[in-house]
């Protein structure tokens, strides 16, 4: 009977032993995708910031955010609804 709990035990941490280097190169290699993924986002806005389209883009925002801000002032002065 003491044969099999050591037995079992051995086992068992065996178990342990593998689960936990799965864990360790799973973690590994998603910390590598994941310095990928930000170095190739890093390029893609370096690119995008500079284009016309991307100033197109800007100023487009800025209008919206300006023309919600004088249709909020111009609601609460009553004057526009």
């Amino acid at each position: 009977m003491g044969m099999e709990k050591e037995e079992a035990m051995k086992a068992a941490e065996r178990l342990v032993d593998e689960v936990i280097l799965e864990a360790e190169a799973e973690a590994t290699k998603r910390k590598k995708e994941a310095a990928e993924e930000r170095a190739n986002n890093a390029a893609n806005a370096e690119e995008e910031g500079s284009g016309i389209s991307a100033i197109i883009k800007r100023g487009t925002r800025l209008q919206t955010r300006a023309r919600g801000f004088v249709t909020r002032l111009l609601t609460q002065l009553r004057i526009c609804k």
